[in-house]
């Protein structure tokens, strides 16, 4: 068993639940919060890729893999002309 001491309370709990067994304070906290942070980035971040279901047929998963290359090639061009871009700028 895992066990973790309580930030409110300073006592030792089960570090497998996410509230504390004495004072009920959420364990680990400040982890909590930081890993809802890179969650949401991760989201903002996320390219806007065609999705590919296992279920389509073959020809529509060759059709999406040929247009998320495309889109993959696309953000490349765009990418590379905004590094272009900045370098100019200063």
């Amino acid at each position: 068993m895992k066990e973790v001491k309580c930030e409110h309370c300073k006592k030792w709990t089960d570090g497998t639940v996410k509230e504390c067994q004495h004072c009920g304070g959420v364990l680990n906290a400040k982890y909590l919060a930081e890993k809802e942070e890179l969650e949401k980035v991760e989201t903002v971040m996320k390219f806007p890729l065609i999705e590919i279901d296992e279920d389509d047929p073959i020809l529509i998963k060759m059709g999406k893999y040929v247009i998320r290359a495309g889109q993959v090639v696309f953000f490349a061009i765009v990418t590379f002309v905004a590094y272009l871009a900045a370098g100019t700028v200063g």
